[in-house]
């Protein structure tokens, strides 16, 4: 005799209407709760963690970017005076100093392979242009 009962379920013959009566699977009944619990622990550490206030409310994406790219070009200035501090120096003490000349030839052998010498030819420019929004 064929069963219309899927494989994955057990079948009970005791029923009140004769049909076999089907029984859910005893995993659900234990994770179901450790799952809810589970979920009940993640809202209550937000909770914890926001004391009540929004934590992204104060965040201003365009506002970031201008003061990340003020932060950038104050940097820029700095390094571009400590590397003008370094090569006045290198030039003053550089002839007396045969260590330093050692380490200036080696510097310059390396430096192709680091990124730090100036290259001219044809490049590759990327335009991100796929938002309508602007800074303001």
């Amino acid at each position: 005799m064929v069963s219309d009962v899927p494989p994955d379920r057990e079948s009970d013959e005791g029923s009140r209407d004769g049909a076999p009566r089907i029984r859910p699977r005893l995993g659900w009944r234990f994770l179901v709760p450790i799952v809810t619990a589970g979920a009940g622990l993640m809202f209550a550490m937000s909770f914890q963690a926001a004391q009540g206030d929004d934590l992204r409310a104060d965040r201003d994406l365009p506002s970031l970017i201008l003061e990340g790219n003020v932060r950038n070009e104050e940097k820029a200035k700095e390094l571009d005076v400590l590397q003008q501090e370094v090569a006045t120096l290198t030039k003053e003490r550089g002839p007396q100093d045969s260590r330093l000349e050692a380490l200036n030839q080696e510097s310059e052998e390396i430096a192709a392979a680091a990124a730090a010498t100036p290259v001219t030819g044809p490049a590759v420019e990327v335009a991100l242009d796929d938002s309508s929004l602007t800074l303001d």
